[in-house]
């Protein structure tokens, strides 16, 4: 997951860069390509670290569910005995 926050944080870089070269450029239209296209790669970089956070924290909350059935379960066979 650290490895795409890096990358998220490396393509806003990319998209600040290329829009400060866009108003000294006769080329504008090569960077209005360059920044629509980060646009989108940051927006899908940005979707899937939420999508993970989300997955992550289920999972978190799943295996804590687990971990409390088996303390019952563990309770339970102690208190028969």
């Amino acid at each position: 997951m650290q490895a795409i926050a890096n990358l998220l944080d490396q393509a806003r870089w990319r998209l600040i860069k290329v829009e400060q070269s866009l108003d000294q450029s006769d080329q504008s239209w090569a960077f209005e390509r360059e920044i629509s296209l980060t646009h989108a790669a940051t927006r899908r970089i940005t979707t899937a670290l939420e999508l993970l956070a989300a997955q992550e924290k289920e999972s978190e909350e799943h295996d804590a569910k687990r971990g409390s059935h088996i303390r019952q379960d563990a309770t339970k066979c102690n208190s028969t005995r």
